[in-house]
C-alpha cells in the first residue's frame, strides 16, 4: 500500500504599525511545521490630493507621507509631493520603497475632475444712468443651480447698490460649488453729479478746494454734500466742508493752515 503525504500551505497577513508582513507556513499531515517564511513589506504610506475635486487640467498636488524610504508613483515621478494635472478623474498609486524590504507598501488617492458647464449669463439695470451715490437694482439670471457672485462682493440674482461713477461697469459671474466661472455678463449704469444740497458733488478738473471751477456744478461743496475726487484738490490756507469723501481718481492735498471738516469728525 501506498503512502500519501500531503502539505497545507497557509498565509497570514498582519498589519502593524502602518507596515505589512506576510508569514508563509506550510503543515504536514500530522500538524507539524514543515517550513514557513516571512517576508516583510515598507511601510504603507499615507496619501493626500489637494484639491480632491478639480476642473479639466487643474493642477492638483498630491502628498505621500508615512514613508522612511521613496516614493516611487505610477506617473514615473519620485518623491513625496507631485504635481498632476489630470484631464479626467483619476486613481493615483504611490509605493514605499525601503532598503532590504522585500515588498513595496503601496496606497491609491483619487483626483475627483469635475467637468464646468459654460452658462449664457445675462445681466440688466433697472435703470440705465442714476444720481452719483443712489443706489441702483441689478438683475442677473441664466445660472441653473448656481450662486451669482458681483464685482461688487454682494450674491445673489438681484442686488442694490450704490453708484459712485460716471460709467459703472459690474460684472456678475455664475458659479457653483466645484466651479469658480460658469460665465460672466456685463451691465453698465451711468453716474451724474448733482447740483442740490446733499447730492454728490464730482471735481470737473484739478485745484482749490475754495475755487468754484474745481467742480462740475461750479459750486464748493458744503457740509451737507458727499464729495467725489476724481482729480487733485489742494487745501492751502483755506477750510474746506463735506459730508463725506469718496476717493476715486484722485487726491486732496493739504497744509498746517489748511483743514477739512466732514460730518464724521463735527
Amino acid at each position: 500500500m501506498r503512502e500519501y503525504l500531503f502539505a497545507f500551505v497557509f498565509i497570514i497577513i498582519s498589519i502593524t504599525s502602518n507596515s505589512q508582513s506576510l508569514l508563509i507556513a506550510e503543515y504536514d499531515l500530522n500538524g507539524n511545521v514543515s517550513s514557513k517564511q516571512t517576508k516583510g513589506s515598507s511601510s504603507i504610506p499615507e496619501l493626500s490630493a489637494n484639491p480632491e475635486n478639480t476642473n479639466p487640467g487643474q493642477a492638483s498636488v498630491l502628498t505621500a507621507t508615512g514613508c522612511a524610504g521613496t516614493i516611487q508613483w505610477s506617473t514615473g515621478q519620485t518623491g513625496n509631493s507631485i504635481t498632476v494635472s489630470p484631464l479626467s478623474s483619476t486613481h493615483y498609486t504611490a509605493e514605499c520603497i525601503e532598503s532590504g524590504c522585500g515588498a513595496n507598501g503601496f496606497e491609491r488617492v483619487k483626483v475627483n475632475v469635475i467637468a464646468c458647464e459654460v452658462y449664457t449669463l445675462t445681466a440688466i439695470t433697472a435703470v440705465a444712468s442714476v444720481k452719483l451715490g443712489q443706489p441702483v437694482s441689478l438683475f442677473a439670471y441664466g445660472c441653473p443651480g448656481g450662486i451669482i457672485k458681483w464685482s461688487t462682493g454682494q450674491v445673489g440674482g438681484q442686488i442694490s447698490t450704490k453708484v459712485y461713477e460716471t460709467t459703472a461697469i459690474y460684472k456678475a459671474t455664475c458659479t457653483s460649488e466645484f466651479c469658480d466661472d460658469q460665465g460672466s455678463a456685463y451691465v453698465i449704469v451711468g453716474g451724474t453729479t448733482g447740483c442740490a444740497n446733499g447730492d454728490v458733488l464730482l471735481t470737473k478738473q484739478a485745484g482749490s478746494w475754495a475755487d468754484p471751477a474745481t467742480w462740475a456744478c461750479n459750486r464748493v461743496p458744503g457740509i451737507n454734500d458727499e464729495v467725489l475726487l476724481n482729480h487733485e484738490v489742494t487745501l492751502y490756507g483755506i477750510n474746506g466742508y463735506a459730508k463725506t469723501i469718496i476717493f476715486k481718481n484722485g487726491t486732496l492735498i493739504y497744509s498746517d493752515t489748511g483743514k477739512l471738516y466732514t460730518s464724521a469728525n463735527n
